[in-house]
Parts: structure tokens; C-alpha cells; sequence
């Protein structure tokens, strides 16, 4: 905190704060299941009714409340809904299936959980029929989407018809905020614990990274901390419209770049390629990309230079679900730094190399892994690991 990286806002307080400013800007969601466009104020409507029906539930400050939803407005609803508790959200990446989702919810002591009731291969309440019995702090199950609701869950609709929360809770600073939870392709996934205060430096350096950047249209998974950070939170930080995709079509997502003035392409390196490989791409979209930034894969050399071929200035980055935003470049760099490095160690960043031939780092965190053990692994309603030495 001396050295002015933290602040007191809880993730709740720095939504509701922002979205105060900029009512207006709107939100756009490109799907064809579920399409919908509307207001930061209509959204923050559903999640303070969204967050008053759960505290009815008793569900509050320190309490995990999870989503596994595509791209879809109920999606920041939820997450928005769960940071005006000071509840711990956990976000759910849309394609994780019952043995990720079934670990997640019995590692993580989730309480509500807002799901749909299938989307593309995924049969999300088949596979909670067999979960639940599993999942003992299990208590609500929201369900987004048309057809029967089993008698356990309740419509997703039915609790946006109360009284809603006036005002974030307060909730203390240095308790957990969000459990972003890492791939599990080779073993089960990895909770990462976030405190309020380190979410919310994240929020305020990546946004200063991306200064003179465009709107993105953004395909990534909310679910996923890129998409999550990208689609949900730095969108309201900055005063931008928030624009989302539900399926990674390039077709589609060149039609909504010209017809909103959006840039996209940005993250991992297929969302940009895919993009310029498509026959539809023209100079138009070309001048909407002009500034991207690529991260969250491998970046190929001949990636970068065929990007400077045609215009785009291209930055990169290295961070990881523990530690988003670790080094980064800027567009006024010189292009063999941007091109060829992940940059430089960014504000309030320590790196160490541990071991050269590996590549192995220790990168400083805002939290120590025992407290985020603690918080996993307590039968908690509100155990809050506390921050380290900021």
C-alpha cells in the first residue's frame, strides 16, 4: 500500500464507482442463441436485483458464488452481481465438463451457482444431476436459458424479480475476491485466489498498458481470466462499451468490427490470425487493428513481422492466471522489443530466474500460497487469506 499499488475498494465498490460515471456505455452481446444489447445501467439493474436475492438467501461477504456461462449479458450480471456481495466469485470456463465442474464445486465450497442449460456439446444440468450430490455447500442453482428447470434449480429470471441492493457490501480488502481457476488437461485445475486489492491493481495496470487502444470486440471465454479481465472489468474501468461474442466465428466477428468500430484480434495469437487469414479481412479492418496486443500463447516471429507488413503495431506479453500482467511491451518501443520479447517487468514486478535452461521464474505475488491453501481448504464462510507486504 505505501507504495500506492493497493487501494481499499472492494471489486464491488470499483464497479459500482466506475459504472456511476458512464451509465450509457453499452453492452452488446453477439450470439445466436442468446443476442442482447442494452446499457452498463441495465446490466448493473440485474446485478444489484441479482445480488439482493441472494442475500436474501443468506449468501454474502466471503461466500463463493460461481457462473458457467458463455459470453452472454447474464454472465456479467453474475459476476457483477457477486462482486456487490464482497462474495468470492468463481468464474467457470463454458466448455470445462462434470469432472472439472464437479472438482471446482467441491474444491471451492460453492454455495450458488448460475449455469445454462446447455450450450453446443455441453449438457450443463445433466451433469449437475450426478454433481450435487457431491457438492454438500451447494444450496442454489440459477438456470439461464429456455425449456423445464429441474425441481433442485430455480430460473435465472425469477431471482431478478426483487428488491435489489442498493450498495456494495462492505467487505474487507484483503479477502479473497475471485477464484480463477486454471486449466486441468493434465491434472485437476488449479484455484488461484485473488484478493480484492490485487484484482483491482491488475484492473488499473492493464488498463494503463492499453492506453490509445480501441473498444475490442472479445471472444475469449469469460470463464477465463483474459476474457474474464478483458470482457468484464476493464471495459467499465476505462468508460468503454463491452462487446462479446459467445462463438469465435471470424466471419462474424469482422461484420461487428465495421459495424461497431471495434478492434479485435487481441490475446492469443489465433484470434488475430484467424482474423487476417479470413478472405473477408480488408484494409478497413486492418486500420481497426492497428494497435493489438498478443498474449497468452506462443507469438511467433513471423507473426509479428507480417503484422508490421500490414500496419499493426503489435505488443507483447507474458502473465499467467497467478499473475496476470507480469512484463509487457508498449507500442513506443522499439519493434525487435515488441516483436521478438515479452518486454519488461511491469510496475510493482519482481522477477527471478530460477533456472536458466528451464526457464523456471519466481514472479512476486500480492498473496502467499498458504493463505490460498487455508482459504481452499477450510470449511469457510469467509476465510480470508490476508495480503502480503504490499
Amino acid at each position: 500500500m505505501q507504495a500506492g499499488f493497493w487501494g481499499d475498494d472492494t471489486v464491488g465498490q470499483i464497479l459500482a464507482g466506475a459504472i456511476a460515471d458512464h451509465p450509457e456505455l453499452t453492452v452488446k452481446i453477439r450470439s445466436s442463441l442468446r443476442p442482447w444489447s442494452g446499457s452498463f445501467a441495465d446490466v448493473m439493474d440485474g446485478a444489484r436485483r441479482l445480488a439482493g436475492a441472494l442475500r436474501a438467501r443468506g449468501i454474502g461477504p466471503g461466500d463463493v458464488v460461481a457462473f458457467q456461462l458463455p459470453n452472454w449479458m447474464e454472465a456479467a450480471v453474475s459476476f457483477w452481481a457477486a462482486a456487490l456481495l464482497g462474495a468470492v466469485v468463481t468464474p467457470i470456463v463454458h466448455f470445462y465438463g462434470a469432472k472439472e465442474v464437479d472438482y471446482i464445486l467441491r474444491r471451492t465450497s460453492v454455495r450458488a451457482l448460475v449455469t445454462a442449460t446447455r450450450f453446443g456439446h455441453q449438457d450443463y444440468l445433466a451433469n449437475l444431476q450426478e454433481l450435487r450430490a457431491g457438492a454438500p455447500a451447494l444450496e442454489l442453482v440459477a438456470v439461464v436459458g429456455e425449456g423445464p428447470v429441474p425441481p433442485w434449480a430455480v430460473p435465472f429470471d425469477d431471482l431478478l424479480d426483487g428488491a435489489p441492493l442498493d450498495e456494495p457490501l462492505p467487505a474487507d480488502p484483503d479477502a479473497p475476491a475471485l477464484v480463477a481457476y486454471t486449466s486441468g488437461t493434465t491434472a485437476d485445475p488449479k484455484g488461484v485466489v485473488h484478493s480484492h486489492r490485487t484484482i483491482g491493481f491488475e484492473i488499473r495496470q492493464l488498463a494503463e498498458m492499453q492506453q490509445g487502444n480501441p473498444p475490442l470486440l472479445v471472444g475469449a471465454p469469460v470463464g477465463h481470466a483474459i476474457g474474464m479481465l478483458s470482457g468484464l472489468l476493464l471495459p467499465v474501468w476505462k468508460g468503454e462499451p463491452i462487446s462479446l461474442i459467445d462463438v469465435w466465428d471470424p466471419a462474424a466477428v469482422l461484420a461487428g468490427m465495421l459495424e461497431d468500430n471495434l478492434a479485435s484480434g487481441s490475446g492469443a495469437t489465433y484470434f488475430l490470425t484467424s482474423l487476417l487469414d479470413h478472405p473477408d479481412c480488408t484494409p478497413a479492418h486492418l486500420k481497426l487493428m492497428s494497435r493489438i496486443g498478443l498474449g497468452g500463447s506462443p507469438v511467433p516471429g513471423a507473426v509479428t513481422e507480417r503484422m508490421a507488413a500490414l500496419g499493426i503495431s503489435a505488443t507483447r506479453s507474458y502473465g499467467s492466471t497467478e499473475h496476470p500482467s507480469t512484463t509487457g511491451s508498449r507500442h513506443e518501443d522499439p519493434a525487435a522489443k515488441r516483436h521478438y520479447t515479452d518486454g519488461r517487468p511491469l510496475l510493482g514486478v519482481e522477477l527471478r530466474l530460477v533456472d536458466e535452461e528451464e526457464g523456471s521464474l519466481v514472479v512476486s505475488d500480492a498473496a502467499r500460497l498458504s493463505d490460498f491453501l487455508e482459504f481452499l481448504d477450510a470449511p469457510h464462510k469467509g476465510t480470508a487469506p490476508r495480503g502480503g507486504e504490499g
